[in-house]
């Protein structure tokens, strides 16, 4: 992830290209088929930008992949015998394709922009041709699985197909079925035959979303933006000029889902099938220029001032006086990785209980997952597996223990159900600032803590991540009282949650999609969620609720992630393999932690420009909230207090003044 949010809306680019610096190598016999469906009958919504998809993909096929002008098959709102014309049917697969490809030379690739739609008996997904009836699609579509047959008999050289479609029955502009709910179905098939790639926008239960700024479909603008050379780079790529499927999927798990939930609070996945280290680019090109696109000037960057640093050091204060901390330290040293690394290869799959788009909350599980894999030389490989729901919280860890897969990243305290002692690793109300936090992990003490307290479970705990202080919460009306917090319905969770209903607040626990809704549909009253560059990546959902924002975050000044490993796998590992993913754990810590900062401070400075009312709690409200977090405490149970009480005796030993 960048060092600061980006900010879609300054970017309206369409990807109309042609090479300066670089000429496309020419690939005479491969063969393309565009299909860009965008004016339907029967009472279906249009697809706005599908004619723009179509002629973006051309340009980057001939310009950048060479393909030639004469071998680019171009359906433009395409009948269902238009499409079985080009692809053939259940019967044979020799259609217009068959007869333009020579086997074993020609590249094939197939590009789609339209709306796909779900068989409401099969629950298959299929193409939508612009003459068919969604409620008849097993009629009048083009099945997936039938494309995906017809192309493998072609015997061309390879195959790639793009799907810049949904199959949900919902689009971006409604239902194509009326009077029906979404059905969900799986967008690729998983026996997609062997040299067959495939690309689409979203899973079977995401709407495709457009991009209304770039006029594009916002899977066909990233996945051109990638192709052209973004994905070979930054967090996502090598650098070694090529694009392979790992590096747009990667770039597009992080860029294009981010944009979804910022822009529309949508979840939007991308889904691949086919070989990794498939090459998609061959050669991307050196110096692109945009043609005919429309680029907004670059905002100027504002130098920081000592306001600045003031007001994010008073945020990130856990209201204690003697904390003086502004920046954190990062230590000099920290330790480093293995001199050499022994052992059996690894591929585990990690699951993840947030979404690799969410800033430094889920980006850090990649950049632990990248660190891993480059300081075992590729000896140890570890694939990324996003979550059901967006911040979904389920129990990850249970299925680490029992085997199901390897490891996962989440944080102890969604575990606390049973073990609510587990908060005091993660969100504990004036519990360790930043700086302090960080320090507790870098002595030990955190990670030896928390093994004990997982002791009675089949995984190795470890942090993994540290984020800093939350945001005091969106309100509609300042607090100025602790009769303020009366009758709100106000979204909080774990121990802050308890700490909200003694004030007096009527509290809903939950995250994601569920909140959002209710959020828009006035079911609730305020927002306490997270830090200040997560909550503004939700921004569209707390957009009523930008008006007053509070700090300190008295409720959770820092907060760990970790991973869990189960515990016969760990046990497999040779000793420098164990010590790689400690190392891999520290470094992101250290990383991280000096991200937080910085992006926290650029959130905070950019709300102050928008006229939002950040005001600190008053200290009387905070002497309050103290009085209430240790009534709650005094209820916990005694292995609860036994750690609190170590933890908090770290906090005192680290007070520069006593």
């Amino acid at each position: 992830m960048r060092l600061r949010l980006l900010f879609w809306a300054a970017l309206a680019v369409q990807f109309l290209v042609i090479p300066v610096s670089a000429t496309a190598a020419s690939n005479p016999n491969a063969i393309a088929v565009i299909i860009a469906n965008s004016d339907y009958q029967n009472e279906i919504p249009p697809v706005e930008y599908a004619g723009n998809d179509g002629d973006a993909m051309k340009s980057f096929l001939i310009d950048v992949l060479g393909y030639r002008d004469g071998n680019i098959i171009e359906l433009r709102d395409a009948s269902q015998a238009q499409i079985l014309a080009v692809f053939g049917n259940e019967k044979s697969h020799q259609g217009k394709l068959w007869s333009w490809i020579k086997p074993g030379r020609s590249d094939v690739f197939v590009y789609y922009s339209g709306h796909g739609a779900p068989g409401l008996n099969d629950k298959q997904g299929y193409l939508l041709p612009v003459d068919a009836d969604p409620a008849t699609v097993e009629i009048n579509g083009y099945s997936l699985d039938l494309l995906y047959r017809n192309l493998a008999k072609l015997k061309a050289r390879t195959v790639t197909i793009m799907l810049d479609a949904c199959f949900s029955g919902a689009s971006e502009a409604g239902l194509l079925i009326k009077a029906a709910s979404p059905v969900f179905v799986r967008a690729t098939a998983s026996d997609v035959a062997e040299g067959i790639t495939v690309l689409t926008a979203a899973q079977g239960d995401q709407i495709a979303s457009w991009d209304r700024e770039a006029k594009l479909g916002l899977f066909t603008n990233f996945a051109l933006k990638g192709f052209y050379g973004e994905a070979d780079g930054g967090d996502w790529g090598n650098g070694d000029g090529r694009v392979t499927l790992s590096e747009v999927r990667a770039y597009l798990d992080d860029e294009m889902s981010y944009a979804a939930r910022r822009r529309f609070t949508r979840v939007q996945q991308a889904s691949a099938v086919g070989n990794p280290q498939t090459v998609l680019v061959p050669r991307v090109p050196e110096k692109p220029r945009q043609v005919a696109a429309i680029t907004a000037p670059e905002p100027v960057k504002k130098k920081v001032s000592v306001t600045d640093y003031s007001l994010y050091g008073r945020w990130r204060r856990s209201s204690d006086p003697q904390d003086l901390v502004l920046e954190p330290e990062i230590p000099i040293s920290y330790g480093s990785p293995p001199a050499s690394v022994k052992g059996e290869p690894v591929n585990w799959l990690l699951l993840s209980s947030f979404y690799g788009d969410i800033p430094i909350l889920g980006r850090a599980a990649i950049g632990f997952i990248q660190r891993v894999e480059k300081y075992s030389d590729g000896l140890m490989h570890i694939q990324f597996s996003q979550p059901g729901q967006p911040t979904s919280g389920r129990r990850t860890t249970s299925e680490v223990a029992e085997g199901d897969v390897p490891v996962s990243y989440a944080t102890a305290a969604y575990d606390a159900d049973g073990n609510p002692e587990l908060l005091n690793f993660s969100a504990v109300p004036f519990g360790l600032n930043m700086q302090e936090a960080l320090d507790w992990y870098l002595s030990g003490s955190h990670d030896k803590m928390l093994a004990k307290a997982y002791e009675h479970i089949n995984v190795v705990p470890m942090a993994c991540a540290l984020l800093g202080a939350e945001g005091g919460g969106y309100f509609p009306r300042p607090i100025a009282d602790i009769k303020d917090y009366a009758g709100l319905k106000l979204r909080s969770s774990g121990m802050p949650g308890r700490v909200h209903s003694r004030l007096g607040s009527t509290v809903k626990s939950y995250l994601g999609d569920e909140m959002m809704l209710d959020l828009e549909e006035g079911r609730l009253d305020a927002v306490e969620f997270s830090t200040p560059y997560i909550d503004r990546a939700f921004e569209y959902g707390m957009k009523r609720f930008r008006t007053n924002y509070h700090y300190p975050a008295w409720h959770q000044p820092s907060y760990f992630s970790h991973i869990f490993v189960n515990r016969n796998s760990w046990d497999t590992l040779t000793s420098s393999q164990q010590e790689v993913i400690r190392f891999s754990c520290r470094e992101n810590i250290v990383y991280w932690a000096e991200k937080d900062y910085q992006m926290a401070r650029e959130t905070i400075r950019e709300l102050r420009e928008e006229k939002i009312n950040i005001k600190p709690f008053p200290r009387t409200v905070v002497e309050s909230a103290r009085q209430a977090w240790q009534t709650v405490l005094a209820e916990q149970s005694p292995k609860f207090k036994q750690i609190h009480t170590e933890v908090m005796r770290f906090k005192k030993g680290s007070y520069i003044f006593k």
